[in-house]
């Protein structure tokens, strides 16, 4: 819940886990965030990325989409430069707002693995 004073602005701690998943690949990758600046992120990681990649990147309480503006190696990791198009803020309050609108009930068994496991006669 944001407060007065409290920026809905996304923030991130200097070398802050993050996750970026690869969307055509479906694929996550661990990385840090080292620096946010208006639409651009910059963050280090452990391999390389194409240039004009799909991403998303995910930390804290707040999720991003956008594309690797560029990717150079530098000692024994990359450095990437993401763009950002979208992102979403307050994703921890929404969650809380989800469980409060939607509790989750308890299903029933399903039966079509049983069925799917019989014999055709």
């Amino acid at each position: 819940m944001l407060h007065m004073g409290e920026s809905r602005q996304p923030h991130i701690v200097c070398y802050q886990r993050a996750w970026l998943t690869l969307l055509k690949e479906d694929r996550a990758v661990s990385v840090r965030a080292v620096q946010l600046s208006g639409r651009s992120m910059r963050i280090v990681l452990s391999e390389r990325v194409k240039l004009g990649t799909a991403v998303s990147v995910e930390t804290g309480d707040w999720m991003a989409f956008g594309d690797v503006h560029w990717c150079r190696g530098e000692y024994s990791h990359y450095v990437a430069e993401l763009q950002l198009e979208q992102m979403l803020i307050g994703l921890q309050e929404l969650q809380s707002q989800q469980r409060r609108w939607f509790p989750r009930t308890p299903q029933p068994p399903s039966l079509a693995v049983h069925v799917a496991k019989q014999p055709i006669a």
